[in-house]
């Protein structure tokens, strides 16, 4: 806060803190989250805190440097929601919107153990069938649960499921003379952000025909949210190199 004040920012963001500061500020409100008093969640396996519950706010009132005055605690809200989707972005939860909303947590044994990955790192799970952060469980109820969606999303098409052929895509909808290939990407919280391989991206600047469908939320309640060509390639950047040094 102070180093805000000193810059004239009212309301400090996750990216004005230094990395390490915002890792450990994340690690430390995610094993507050797993400690908190719970309800079975929709999400299989996961613990779901009630919004009151939660107080982060308070807890971080509590613990980290406060008492604050009410103003102080305002302008912490941000950098609040700006934790919950780093965390949310890292598959540890998934915060529904709305001040009176649920968080819900993964597993209490992978927040608690004292050896779970730190998490300023990232596990990206690669296969044949695509990309994905988290755990390969997890993510293949995930995409399993896409699939499904997209199905459902574009009914009236023919499907033909083409994900374990490598060719780019996940789905090809045909329609008549209309044919679609469209890749599909499933994340269990809000935040539309998904891993395309090196190929998929290949194919979708060489096939007209390629289109993405983000299906958030996919677990317990999937929205899916189409994507044309352009607008995927635009938005996509690079995020890890390969170097064969054989």
């Amino acid at each position: 806060m102070r180093a805000a004040d000193a810059r004239g920012v009212t309301r400090p963001r996750i990216d004005d803190l230094p990395s390490a500061d915002r890792d450990w500020l994340a690690e430390a409100t995610l094993k507050y989250l797993g400690s908190r008093r719970y309800t079975a969640s929709p999400y299989p396996g996961w613990h779901q805190v009630r919004s009151f519950d939660a107080a982060v706010l308070r807890w971080w009132n509590d613990h980290l440097g406060g008492p604050f005055p009410s103003a102080t605690t305002r302008r912490l809200q941000t950098l609040r929601g700006d934790i919950y989707d780093h965390l949310d972005e890292l598959g540890r939860i998934v915060k529904e919107p709305g001040q009176d909303a649920p968080v819900h947590v993964a597993p209490i044994n992978a927040v608690s153990t004292g050896h779970e990955e730190p998490l300023g790192q990232r596990t990206i799970q690669v296969s044949e069938a695509g990309a994905g952060f988290g755990d390969a469980t997890t993510n293949q109820r995930v995409e399993t649960a896409a699939m499904d969606a997209a199905i459902v999303y574009y009914g009236g098409w023919q499907s033909e499921d083409v994900s374990n052929r490598n060719c780019g895509w996940d789905i090809t909808f045909r329609r008549g003379s209309e044919e679609l290939h469209v890749e599909v990407k499933g994340v269990s919280g809000q935040r539309q952000k998904v891993l395309l391989t090196r190929n998929e991206v290949a194919v979708a600047v060489a096939d007209p025909m390629w289109s993405l469908l983000v299906v958030t939320r996919a677990l317990v309640s999937p929205t899916p949210s189409p994507v044309d060509r352009d607008t995927a390639l635009a938005a996509v950047e690079p995020f890890v190199y390969v170097a064969d040094l054989g």
